[in-house]
């Protein structure tokens, strides 16, 4: 079983080496992995190509390292670069997110002091996708919880890579029929196990009435300083939030086990 985790565009895309041919940029060029980008992203370089003495400076290529690296940006930045497309999005997954019953809204004035003060703030990102179209992603920003949650508390266990290879040579071996499976909105799909309180601001706010007026509205903040602040519980395990890859690695393994399927004792996951 494995978490979900987030994937990066990479410069084997084909169109966006004819994107880049076209406007004169050479394509990113590495011999290897660096030590923190390799990890996030597989760089294409052609057979037999000389990427030393071609000279291109390291500067444009970390330049186009990052833009495709922050193929994610936030929903300020893409607003800014999409425009009507982009808040149309952003008002999509927010409906989502309201028709999973994600959140409960809280009025400011039902929240203790504490409770306010560490709410973590939602976080909306935009993408751009290969087809052209704009999704938008709401998470939230966890890592308040590092202060008062122990990691051990809230581990979600992975396969071992020794696990998974020994898995596959077997599979290999017997010619056995395998097949993967993807959970849309996988975390979404366990319930919270505490009270968590999350908040809005400024303009997300008004995104998040337009999805459901009736139940928000009602609840929207103005600070003192005049800023909007919707504040919601959260009753999913949403991504960012340090016991969601818990709470949904319970909620699959219990599933599966009542499916009669048992827990391989010599690498739970």
């Amino acid at each position: 079983m494995t978490n979900e985790s987030v994937m990066f565009t990479t410069v084997t895309d084909e169109e966006r080496f004819e994107k880049m041919n076209e406007q004169g940029s050479p394509p990113v060029l590495t011999g290897g992995w660096t030590r923190h980008m390799g990890k996030a992203v597989q760089f294409l370089v052609p057979e037999g190509r000389d990427t030393h003495a071609e000279g291109f400076g390291i500067h444009e290529n970390i330049s186009q390292i990052t833009h495709i690296l922050m193929a994610q940006m936030t929903a300020k930045k893409g607003i800014a670069e999409f425009g009507d497309r982009a808040i149309e999005a952003i008002i999509k997954e927010y409906d989502q997110l309201d028709k999973k019953k994600a959140f409960l809204p809280r009025s400011y004035e039902s929240l203790k002091p504490q409770e306010r003060h560490d709410a973590l703030r939602s976080i909306t990102l935009v993408s751009e996708k290969r087809s052209g179209r704009i999704k938008g992603r709401t998470v939230a920003d966890g890592r308040p919880q590092r202060k008062y949650t122990a990691p051990e508390d809230v581990h979600s266990p992975t396969v071992s890579t020794e696990g998974l290879m020994t898995s596959l040579a077997i599979d290999a071996k017997e010619r056995r029929y395998v097949v993967t499976a993807d959970v849309e909105g996988a975390y979404l799909h366990a319930n919270m196990d505490e009270t968590v309180i999350m908040m809005f601001d400024d303009d997300m706010v008004d995104y998040m009435v337009e999805t459901n007026p009736e139940k928000y509205g009602p609840h929207v903040h103005i600070n003192k300083y005049g800023k909007k602040r919707l504040y919601v519980q959260l009753l999913k395990a949403l991504y960012g939030c340090m016991q969601s890859a818990m709470l949904w690695w319970k909620l699959l393994t219990s599933t599966l086990v009542e499916e009669g399927f048992v827990v391989n004792p010599y690498d739970p996951c």
